[in-house]
């Protein structure tokens, strides 16, 4: 009459054995991912600058934004899909300086803020690209006889892409180019940053204006991938 009960005894630590390494397999055992989160961060430090004949306007600004979104396979590219935006900081400051004396401009004097877009991932050879642009406004905010749109930072573009013209030709230093291998976020999260600095002298388009615009950034953005099964 003891022998089921002793039976039953030895094949509960098989069981118990079994049910921990069932639990840590590893995400890849259980297929390709359904789907990826995706998570940017931007921050921008900028100036710029404009002089006229009788008047001089220099500015700064900071600038912070976090995009959440995913994305999914279909077939050799992957769609992505946006859920989320928020403008995390937003300061600026702008310094008047004419025959009149000086005046102060701060965001708050600022009708226009930049404007962060998300507006794919490409799949190159097995390389994800991702393309983002910010859209700026025209500068100076006071009443200046010229403006400029302030040209803010965009990702690294193909040709006819959502860049700024000849945006990544004014990169002084690191890279623009927001990309991923495809094989990295197979297994598991993946996570890169970059960082550039961009600078450019425009010219006015008006005939018979000397005047021109500096107008100068910093950008660093990190991005975090995520599987989800």
């Amino acid at each position: 009459m003891n022998r089921p009960t002793l039976a039953l005894i030895r094949i509960v630590p098989a069981v118990l054995f079994l049910f921990p390494a069932f639990m840590t397999s590893p995400p890849s055992s259980l297929g390709p991912p359904r789907w990826w989160d995706v998570e940017l961060g931007l921050t921008v430090n900028g100036q710029y600058s404009v002089r006229e004949a009788d008047a001089a306007y220099t500015g700064e600004f900071l600038f912070k934004a976090a995009w959440s979104g995913s994305m999914e396979k279909d077939d050799s590219d992957y769609l992505l899909y946006h859920s989320g935006l928020e403008t995390l900081r937003w300061e600026a400051r702008e310094k008047v300086s004419s025959k009149g004396g000086q005046k102060v401009l701060t965001e708050k004097d600022f009708d226009d803020r930049p404007v962060f877009r998300m507006n794919y991932v490409l799949n190159e050879n097995g390389v994800l690209r991702f393309n983002f642009i910010v859209e700026g406004f025209p500068v100076p905010r006071s009443g200046a006889g010229e403006k400029f749109d302030l040209i803010l930072p965009a990702s690294k573009s193909e040709e006819g892409g959502h860049s700024p013209p000849e945006y990544d030709v004014s990169i002084a230093e690191g890279s623009n180019e927001i990309a991923f291998e495809e094989k990295t976020i197979r297994t598991g999260p993946a996570e890169r940053a970059f960082s550039w600095e961009w600078k450019r002298y425009t010219p006015s388009l008006r005939q018979g204006i000397n005047v021109v615009l500096f107008n100068s950034h910093k950008a660093d953005v990190k991005i975090t991938i995520t599987p989800r099964y």
